[in-house]
C-alpha cells in the first residue's frame, strides 16, 4: 500500500485563543469580609501557528515550518478546554 507523506503546507495557520491562569502576587482576600468572586482572574491569551492535529484532549499547533526541508518545528500543546476560538488565517503562496 503506497502512503502519501503530509507535507509542511498542509497544515493551516491558524490563531487559537484561549484561557489562561494568572498568578496574582498582590491578591489578598479576607475569609467573610471580601467578595469570593472578585478573588482570581483568567486571562485570554492569543497564540499563532500551523495546526497539527486537534483531538478531544487538545489543539497542537506548530510555530514554524521549513518547506524546503518539510519539517515542522516547536509545539504548542493547549488543552481543548481552555480553547475560546479557532481562526483559520488565509494561507499565502509560500516563497521560492
Amino acid at each position: 500500500m503506497l502512503s502519501i507523506l503530509p507535507k509542511v503546507s498542509d497544515f493551516p495557520p491558524v490563531i487559537v485563543r484561549w484561557a489562561d491562569a494568572v498568578i496574582d502576587v498582590e491578591a489578598e482576600l479576607t475569609l467573610g469580609e471580601d467578595d469570593l468572586t472578585s478573588f482570581g482572574k483568567t486571562v485570554i491569551m492569543e497564540d499563532v501557528g500551523f495546526l497539527v492535529r486537534q483531538d478531544e484532549h487538545e489543539i497542537v499547533l506548530a510555530v514554524s515550518r521549513c518547506p524546503s526541508d518539510n519539517e515542522l518545528r516547536y509545539s504548542i500543546s493547549i488543552p481543548n478546554s481552555w480553547v475560546q476560538e479557532i481562526i483559520k488565517l488565509d494561507a499565502r503562496p509560500e516563497v521560492k
